[in-house]
């Protein structure tokens, strides 16, 4: 039972060595994934179209 309390005892000191960052930082951050979550689903998108009308295009002209 003792090696129990000691885990959560070191746990705990653990924890209070952890940095959370600032509701600022936050913010900040979550806007710049955000950003680069659309520029990267622009970006495949595009590409997507590309390749299905260069695909279209191959098998419209072979036929």
């Amino acid at each position: 039972m003792s090696q129990v309390i000691s885990f959560f005892k070191s746990s705990w000191i653990e924890f209070k060595k952890v940095h959370f960052p600032s509701r600022k930082d936050t913010i900040a951050i979550t806007i710049k994934v955000l950003f680069l979550i659309f520029l990267f689903a622009t970006l495949l998108g595009f590409i997507d179209f590309a390749i299905g009308n260069l695909v279209q295009w191959v098998l419209n002209t072979r036929v």
